[in-house]
């Protein structure tokens, strides 16, 4: 029988972004079962399904101390708020939060 241990990775920087000068922080990981959710989900045609995504990714990537306000904020009108800076961030935020780069294990060791 083989057996292969995993380690995640351990997150060690604090991100933020933007908008507007308004600064949200995002937490220092997601689960990730909600990126590829994200993942599987991001060229999709169907608006519905983008938006469900989308919205499960910021619950569970912005700091739950900024997430309302990060809400509050995309719902004012005048600080237009588009689909495509709502994507971008999306994007950031998979990738800082992705573990990416950060293995314990690298594959030379295995």
């Amino acid at each position: 029988m083989s057996t292969r241990s995993f380690t995640t990775y351990e997150p060690t920087e604090e991100h933020t972004f933007d908008i507007n000068e308004e600064t949200f922080r995002l937490n220092k990981s997601v689960p990730g079962a909600v990126l590829l959710d994200f993942l599987g989900n991001a060229s999709t045609d169907d608006a519905g399904a983008m938006a469900t995504v989308l919205t499960s990714l910021f619950k569970e990537a912005i700091h739950e101390d900024d997430y309302d306000r990060f809400i509050a904020f995309t719902r004012e009108r005048q600080n237009n708020v588009d689909l495509e800076t709502l994507a971008e961030i999306a994007g950031y935020a998979a990738e800082k939060l992705s573990g990416s780069g950060k293995a314990t294990q690298s594959p030379d060791t295995w």
